[in-house]
């Protein structure tokens, strides 16, 4: 074997453009597999980075509509008292408080989670403790658990922080932990602090324990499984506790639990596992491409073989002594590769979309580089097996070829048979790539129904003890827009409570006037935005009938609202809806509003969202202050200074204020789409590698056929042959090789590409255009790839011809 891997490594040295041709492809199949492979193993096989992740799961309800929903602190307080499979339980919320100091007040990000959190998660602080559960109610102690980044960030990384208080959101909370420097919150990305719920354990049937918005996490025993424990929530359900009253609403006979792994990973395993799969095809495409190379060579290398044989060497030798030489580059392909997979994984860390990575390492670890080594092995014995077989059967035919023959028809076939192959593959990949741009332009296409272009938004949060009443909060936000019209560059400015193409979402049932007194009022569910005047002509947003919300709408006036044009249409029809009344809320004393305009239909949560029922209230005349809203201002100029000059306007009204979000609407638009424009880019590049190895793959297989029937066209030359003939054999044999890749690619890619149509929009997985224009660009490759060839097949002398034969 030793002597084998010299004479292999010698041998690809005396051969530097095949061995360089051979490693860069191999480099570029295998590094494109591996960095994919990392990150598969980042996002969807190593997401949880807790220990004994595999018992951790997540509890949910289910809705009327058998849709996923939260659960209600009751129903987890009884699953956690009766549960015998569970080792600790816990739930959360989102939590967003204002941290102020002597420093420059900033929004964090973080959870209420009750005291079994961290137990829950299988963390401990780095300093300090967790949480106290005897905290853990209404009027209990403010307590804090901070991580490292703010730690090191606002203090310091003082270990006197343990202990101390500081502000949030007006209130002072002792800090009890510091969470340790590799600690990611997986169920809130981003978060940076976390505090007690602090709920009623006696479950007040009015009281918020029953409302349905928290999300549950437990840790199973060792003993208990997914499935016992399943069987064990369904036996809670149906055999209620006289120790755990629950209300007539809540019941917990539909529960839902899914590990925490596949929680977490289901929004983008779609797209990642196509991106695999893609990086799959490409790895083929190489492992074809460097097979016919092999093919090549060791048709060259015929002479050698055969004397070898002739001289005493078995055909096991012969398979041997090739296979090293393969493996030997198949290896050296995957050392090069690896190196690209580093600089690969570290550009989609980088450029992978935070609500997709949530914080994974996209590095090359051990897993990775077991993977590679195995990867370059298993494609070492794929493409080399074939290739050694011919070589010992070849060998084994006895005696030496004269030194003018050439290889043998089906030899050729064999490396036209891998150039079909390789075609139909970049097809495949082609058309995916182009499946995935046209969904993601024709998504752009769809009118989000208000104005993006120059519109910059701040998420203000106007709550803690300093803005306890709503009068208060109202005041600051009067004079937080008065002050934000001045700003140079303002065009016009403008608040809501909650902003389109974005996270926010605050829905009410809508019930008209009209429908009160049937025996079952149709209630609509709609979205409530709380404005104020001049909020429609900021954002652009048409009026289709009557009038939007104006200063006149005060608290003083009859309760006025704006529809979307969509729930003028469910309600009304073609009728007038001006002038009807409509109450928002299941609240019966609440006020009537009447119906003033109509506005175009707005996406909230996204593009492809089909909830657009809205209803617009001035702020003024709802009955309560919203204090987190987002400041909208259209302006000229550029973006980054305007954002600086907004802070120090709302900070000349309330220097302690933090301003959170602060994000163009454009960007907002663009990151509604982050799943489908990651898998588009991935799915580009590969189709346009693929395109590269299909010209060299085609352009190979013609040169080396072009050499081998040289003495045939110089004979044909010299018995009178055109050049146009000569120009039609070649283009013909070439475009054959391409017209029946390409077909074959067509039929695989209409039974392939429905993997992809959860990432599609507006089209088809077998849309005819783009089928079309992905065979045209193949076939323009095959084209280019012809003109090097058709050359040397033009300039060939047909006098050394003769003197050959």
């Amino acid at each position: 074997m030793l002597e084998d891997l010299r004479f292999a490594l010698r041998s690809l040295w005396r051969a530097p453009s095949f061995s360089a041709l051979a490693i860069t492809v191999l480099a570029l199949g295998i590094g494109a597999s591996v960095a994919m492979f990392g990150a598969v193993n980042a996002l969807l096989l190593n997401s949880v980075p807790y220990p004994a992740a595999d018992r951790l799961v997540m509890v949910s309800d289910i809705g009327p509509d058998g849709a996923e929903s939260p659960m209600a602190f009751g129903s987890f307080r009884e699953i956690a008292a009766r549960s015998q499979s569970l080792a600790a339980a816990a739930v959360m919320r989102d939590w967003s408080p204002a941290l102020v100091g002597s420093f420059e007040p900033e929004q964090l990000q973080g959870q209420r989670v009750s005291a079994e959190y961290f137990h829950a998660l299988g963390v401990s602080p780095l300093l300090g403790s967790g949480f106290d559960a005897a905290a853990d109610r209404p009027g209990g102690r403010k307590l804090v658990v901070v991580s490292d980044a703010l730690w090191q960030r606002r203090f310091a990384a003082d270990p006197g922080l343990i202990g101390a208080e500081i502000d949030l959101d007006g209130q002072g909370h002792r800090v009890v932990g510091i969470m340790p420097a590799g600690f990611k919150d997986v169920l809130a990305p981003g978060s940076e602090v976390w505090t007690l719920l602090q709920y009623d354990s006696a479950l007040p049937a009015d009281g918020r324990e029953w409302g349905k918005h928290l999300r549950m996490v437990a840790r199973l025993q060792p003993h208990a499984s997914e499935s016992s424990f399943g069987t064990e929530l369904l036996q809670i359900g149906a055999e209620p506790d006289p120790a755990f009253v629950r209300p007539s609403h809540a019941t917990l006979e539909h529960l839902l639990v899914g590990r925490l792994q596949e929680q977490l990973t289901r929004s983008v395993k779609p797209g990642v596992l196509a991106a695999f799969g893609a990086v799959l095809l490409l790895l083929l495409i190489a492992c074809v491409n460097v097979a016919n190379l092999l093919l090549v060579r060791g048709s060259q290398r015929s002479r050698e073989f055969q004397a070898r044989a002739a001289l005493g060497a078995s055909p096991a030798r012969l398979i041997r002594q090739q296979l090293v030489e393969v493996l030997s580059l198949a290896v050296l392909g995957g050392a090069l590769g690896a190196a690209l997979a580093q600089v690969a994984l570290g550009l989609l860390g980088a450029y992978t979309p935070f609500e997709i990575s949530a914080g994974a390492e996209f590095t090359v670890d051990l897993q990775v580089l077991v993977f590679a080594f195995a990867t370059s092995i298993s494609v070492g014995l794929l493409v080399g097996l074939w290739p050694a077989f011919r070589v010992a059967r070849l060998a084994g035919r006895g005696g030496l070829l004269p030194v003018g023959q050439r290889v043998v028809g089906h030899q050729r076939r064999a490396r036209n048979s891998l150039v079909v192959v390789e075609v139909a593959l970049a097809v495949v990949l082609l058309v995916s790539a182009g499946l995935l741009m046209f969904s993601l332009n024709r998504l752009f296409a769809i009118d989000a129904g208000f104005n993006p272009n120059g519109l910059l938004s701040l998420q203000l949060n106007a709550s803690g003890a300093r803005y306890a009443d709503d009068a208060t909060v109202e005041r600051f936000y009067v004079d937080a827009l008065r002050v934000a019209r001045q700003v140079a560059g303002v065009e016009s400015a403008a608040y809501t409570n909650q902003l389109p193409m974005s996270e926010d979402l605050d829905q009410f049932g809508t019930l008209f006037e009209s429908l009160a007194d049937d025996a079952a009022p149709a209630q609509y569910n709609t979205l409530r935005y709380a404005v104020s005047p001049g909020y429609f002509d900021t954002m652009g947003i048409p009026t289709v009938l009557g009038r939007g919300l104006s200063r006149e709408d005060s608290i003083e006036s009859p309760p006025s609202v704006v529809i979307s044009q969509s729930l003028a249409r469910k309600r009304f029809g073609a009728a007038n809806p001006i002038g009807q009344r409509l109450r928002i809320g299941g609240d019966p004393n609440t006020p009537w509003f009447t119906v003033v305009g109509v506005v175009a239909d707005v996406k909230q949560a996204s593009l492809t969202a089909s909830q657009v029922d809205a209803v617009y209230v001035s702020s003024a005349q709802w009955h309560y202050a919203d204090r987190v809203r987002s400041l909208v201002v259209r302006h000229r100029g550029d973006q980054q200074d305007i954002a600086t000059r907004m802070r120090q306007a709302i900070w000349s009204v309330d220097a302690q204020l933090p301003i959170g979000r602060v994000a163009s609407l454009d960007q907002l638009l663009a990151d509604t789409a982050k799943e489908r424009r990651f898998a588009s880019v991935i799915f580009a590049a590969f189709g346009l590698a693929a395109l590269m190895l299909a010209a060299m793959g085609i352009y190979s297989a013609l040169s080396v056929n072009v050499a081998e029937r040289g003495n045939e066209i110089g004979l044909r030359v010299a018995l009178g042959a055109r050049a146009s003939v000569i120009v039609r054999w070649v283009l013909t044999q070439a475009m054959a090789l391409v017209g029946l890749g390409i077909l074959f690619g067509l039929l695989l890619a209409s039974a392939s590409t429905r993997a992809l149509e959860s990432l599609l929009f507006g089209i088809s997985a077998t849309d005819p255009t783009i089928f079309v224009l992905s065979a045209a660009l193949l076939g323009l490759i095959g084209l280019l790839a012809c003109i090097a060839p058709l050359c040397r097949a033009l300039t060939v002398d047909p006098a050394q011809a003769l003197r050959w034969e």
